[in-house]
């Protein structure tokens, strides 16, 4: 990540903030789409190994995947956001085909406001042509995602993928 200076004589053109080597939360994305497993990548590279030698640069996208980051939080009127937390009643997480669920929760655990609210991240990938199953597969598995006792942004998360907007891409 870096600043550039557009300006017609800028003492410095640019001056990078982070280098972020990391993965990102949404890498997942990726490794669905790709069908490659990016934390093993960095390792193989850790490890030394080329990355001509990782036979992944002549990888094709395959379908779609959408990630649903489920937090504990209300979607206020306004369109603000608050984060909530408390004790969990119930955790079953969806699953199946082209579902996959990274999160943390059961019944009993007591949340804790003091860090972040978010409880798991729903990636759902259709390897079709059509982005509208992979909006379908991602609203069924927030669907059949059960988290009681505590507030979500599923009805919110819900109402974005059924918007007609978001397969008009408009």
């Amino acid at each position: 990540e870096f600043l550039v200076d557009a300006s017609n004589t800028p003492s410095q053109p640019f001056v990078f903030i982070e280098a972020n080597a990391r993965l990102q939360v949404e890498h997942i994305v990726t490794e669905e789409v790709m069908g490659v497993d990016l934390v093993q990548l960095q390792l193989r590279l850790a490890g030394d190994e080329a990355m001509s030698d990782l036979a992944v640069t002549a990888q094709k996208p395959n379908g779609y995947a959408i990630q649903a980051r489920v937090n504990m939080e209300t979607i206020l009127p306004d369109g603000s956001v608050k984060p909530g937390g408390g004790q969990i009643a119930a955790y079953e997480a969806p699953g199946g085909p082209g579902v996959r669920v990274d999160g943390f929760g059961y019944a009993g655990y007591r949340t804790s406001t003091a860090f972040d609210s978010l409880l798991a991240k729903v990636i759902c990938h259709s390897p079709s042509a059509d982005f509208s199953l992979a909006i379908a597969k991602t609203n069924r598995a927030l669907n059949e995602f059960r988290i009681d006792g505590v507030t979500t942004n599923i009805p919110f998360l819900q109402n974005i993928l059924t918007h007609a907007a978001l397969p008009a891409n408009d």
